[in-house]
């Protein structure tokens, strides 16, 4: 959001809520998306606004789909900006949940937990469905979501200390 805010004092910004993501209405039960789906959302979206070019930001997992909307709509895109793209998702997740297992198990989220190990077990590449899984593991730590991305010294040896067991 503070990308966004800071672009809306001189740019017209249209924020986007991926199909069944926060603001946006739930998918129903069994219902599946592809990044293909999220892209031609994307598409619609300008059409019906009637923009004939814009610029695309998107922001972690929604840098992939703003890529996948650049190179499917080259004519419409001007420019596009990637905010922290998990480009390396696969390396990238099992440290985040290494660092995310000790306050799932304070807050006895014993799903989240079991699919946090499975994930660091198995890296799966990423996709939509990997983003889901991903989300709900993130949703599981609520208010301690943040802890992850904020520096804390724990979080930082935690991390050091995979690097260094993992080589």
């Amino acid at each position: 959001a503070c990308q966004g805010d800071a672009l809306a004092k001189d740019l017209r910004v249209i924020g986007v809520d991926q199909r069944g993501v926060l603001y946006s209405d739930p998918l129903p039960d069994g219902a599946r998306l592809t990044e293909g789906d999220l892209v031609d959302d994307a598409e619609a979206l300008r059409e019906a606004l009637g923009i004939e070019h814009w610029a695309v930001l998107g922001h972690s997992f929604g840098a992939r789909l703003a890529l996948r909307y650049a190179a499917g709509h080259p004519d419409t895109v001007a420019k596009v900006i990637f905010d922290c793209p998990p480009w390396d998702h696969a390396h990238g997740m099992p440290y985040m949940f290494e660092a995310a297992l000790p306050m799932l198990t304070e807050l006895g989220q014993t799903e989240a937990i079991r699919e946090a190990r499975s994930i660091i077990a198995d890296p799966p590449p990423l996709d939509y469905d990997t983003w889901l899984r991903r989300t709900a593991i993130l949703d599981a730590l609520g208010g301690r979501r943040n802890e992850l991305y904020l520096e804390r010294n724990d979080l930082i040896a935690l991390v050091k200390k995979l690097v260094v067991e993992r080589k």
